[in-house]
């Protein structure tokens, strides 16, 4: 997802070079290679902040907090 995120913001910042202040969501997916449909999904899941208190699992008591704390 993150990866995924990272194109969109690229191909956002080369529109903008090429001179185009605000690309739309058809340019961007386009040039992405994703679906209008997906593009719209991850801008929206990328708007909400996550708090550090929700749990990362809904099953389990770890939260992302926690899981900062937690050697790899």
């Amino acid at each position: 997802m993150y990866g995924l995120l990272n194109n969109v913001l690229q191909a956002r910042r080369s529109y903008i070079k090429e001179g185009h202040l605000y690309p739309t969501t058809e340019e961007l997916a386009e040039r992405v290679g994703v679906t209008v449909k997906k593009l719209q999904n991850l801008l929206l899941l990328t708007q909400n902040p996550l708090s550090m208190q929700q749990p990362l699992w809904a099953d389990q008591d770890t939260t992302f907090q926690v899981s900062l704390l937690i050697p790899i």
